[in-house]
C-alpha cells in the first residue's frame, strides 16, 4: 500500500515541476560540453534576429 501511495504522489509532484522549470530541462541538455560549444554561435544569431 505505501509503494502505490508513493507512485500516486510520483505523478501530481512530477507534473507541476516540470511546468514551473521547463527551462530547466532545456539548460541541462545544452551543458554538454559538445552542445555548448555547437550552441556558442547558434544565441549570436538568434539574438539579432528579434533584437532587430
Amino acid at each position: 500500500m505505501l509503494a502505490e501511495a508513493v507512485e500516486a504522489r510520483l505523478p501530481i509532484v512530477t507534473l507541476p515541476n516540470l511546468d514551473a522549470q521547463p527551462e530547466v530541462r532545456t539548460v541541462r541538455i545544452a551543458l554538454t560540453p559538445e552542445q555548448a560549444g555547437d550552441l556558442s554561435d547558434p544565441p549570436v544569431p538568434d539574438c539579432e534576429l528579434p533584437g532587430s
